[in-house]
């Protein structure tokens, strides 16, 4: 591909020509023929490595600024927002052959978006989840280092999925990859808002900037249709301000999908669902309220695509999300391993967890460098909530898990009903001593995953391998 080709792509002024076989934003991973792209972050700027780029290869550069360089150069505006275009063009443009459904919101998105793909696939379509739990469908299951996988990446997964029939992509989309413009050269038949709650704030400062970044993706220059939830404050928000045609799902408030006669235990839940003015009985092994939810939102974009009532039973009668509320029971005593890593997560697993008998002894830790204000809030609701807590280690990264575990610890209500025991592993199986049949046990923090990163190293763990060595 040429330089010269990417202005009817993104416009800017050409300074010189050349043609490129590779496209790189990371001057590490650049080779002979590379068009290197020169990225502005918070902390680094992209234009400080491209002499080293050229030195190592790079032929031409996608800039902001023209650089004393001497290779072909194509001047932008932005060069985040001009990368999503640039590499559909480069994969041969694969999201024009793809229906892109899209889930964002705090809590619930790898839920939505894996069930989602759950109903196509019933539904007979070949479809593909990209998210949290990295790529599943079709034969193409891999892990990706990202929720939202970067434009670059995306792109050549695009092109594969092209390649094999993939028909529709669910795909999560984090605010993190909002705010990064990594959605530039994709539109979505639809997007998912799940709920709004505490989270990320040591990136976005507040909860009105994070706010802002999530309604941003809701306008016609991003998805056809917004899918809301009206009984979250966003999603009533959105309704009332939206430049783009919306649909709505809840159960407190008016919505076209609603949920009715709501009955939940040990085996799952059940309720009558109302989509559309067509009615019909759900029943799932899935628990807890707020997947009752997840089941209303994915109901909704499915009826709007035409899919049948019956594919969304079939599907939710035998769903599963790996690290979502997952239920294991282990002699008499059920293991729940959820993700839930906010104070609303936290809190509405811990409920679901209520629901299903007996004591609850839930075992939590909170991530390194992330946001601090949430640590003490999820030890008030941990013990607000549960019968007895044993605050561990998450994924501590950079800093000391006994100091992390001491600002979760500064939350807690009772001193007489909790521990701290920093090494997760023994943290599980204490808690497993600790219960008796008929109890439940919340593992929450890290559901799915299957490393702990500590000090920017990524050691094997996962909450899965305990609860089955017990």
């Amino acid at each position: 591909m040429k330089l010269s080709d990417l202005l009817a792509v993104v416009g800017g002024t050409l300074v010189g020509d050349s043609e490129f076989s590779s496209i790189e934003h990371d001057s590490r991973r650049v080779g002979k023929g590379c068009l290197f792209v020169c990225l502005v972050g918070e902390r680094e700027d992209g234009h400080s490595y491209a002499e080293e780029a050229c030195r190592l290869g790079a032929v031409a550069l996608l800039v902001e600024r023209k650089l004393d360089l001497p290779v072909a150069q194509l001047v932008v505006e932005d060069c985040r927002l001009a990368l999503g275009e640039v590499a559909q063009a480069f994969y041969g443009y694969p999201g024009r052959s793809l229906t892109m459904l899209g889930v964002t919101g705090t809590n619930g998105k790898t839920s939505v978006a894996y069930l989602l793909r759950n109903v196509l696939e019933e539904a007979g379509y070949k479809a593909v989840y990209v998210g949290t739990l990295g790529v599943v469908g079709c034969g193409m299951d891999r892990k990706t280092s990202l929720t939202t996988p970067d434009p670059l990446e995306l792109a050549a997964l695009m092109q594969e999925m092209v390649a094999v029939g993939v028909q529709y992509v669910t795909m999560e989309l984090s605010a993190h990859a909002i705010y990064w413009k990594k959605l530039s050269g994709l539109h979505f038949k639809g997007i998912i808002l799940t709920n709004l709650s505490q989270d990320h704030l040591d990136f976005f400062g507040d909860m009105q900037r994070y706010r802002a970044v999530k309604m941003s993706v809701f306008d016609l220059a991003h998805t056809h249709l917004g899918i809301v939830n009206s009984d979250d404050e966003m999603g009533r928000l959105l309704l009332r301000s939206a430049g783009l045609p919306l649909l709505s799902y809840g159960l407190d408030n008016p919505a076209d999908v609603f949920a009715v006669r709501i009955r939940e235990n040990r085996e799952g839940v059940e309720f009558v669902l109302n989509a559309f003015d067509v009615i019909y009985r759900l029943r799932t092994p899935l628990h807890g309220n707020f997947n009752v939810y997840n089941a209303l939102a994915v109901a909704t974009l499915s009826g709007y695509l035409g899919i049948d009532a019956g594919a969304v039973q079939r599907a939710f009668a035998v769903a599963r999300v790996p690290g979502r509320f997952d239920c294991i029971e282990k002699n008499g005593v059920q293991f729940v391993v959820d993700y839930a890593h906010t104070p609303d997560g936290l809190q509405k697993s811990m409920r679901a967890c209520r629901k299903l008998g007996g004591r609850l002894l839930v075992v939590f830790g909170c991530g390194g460098d992330r946001d601090r204000d949430k640590r003490a809030k999820m030890g008030r609701i941990a013990s607000r909530l549960g019968d007895y807590v044993i605050i561990t280690s998450d994924n501590p990264r950079s800093e000391d898990p006994l100091q992390i575990a001491k600002s979760v610890e500064a939350g807690v209500a009772y001193s007489d009903s909790h521990e701290v025991i920093l090494d997760r592993t023994l943290a599980i199986r204490r808690a497993a001593k600790l219960a008796k049949p008929g109890d439940v046990v919340l593992v929450a923090g890290k559901g799915a995953e299957e490393t702990v990163e500590v000090n920017g190293e990524l050691l094997p763990y996962s909450d899965y391998a305990v609860i089955e060595e017990l």
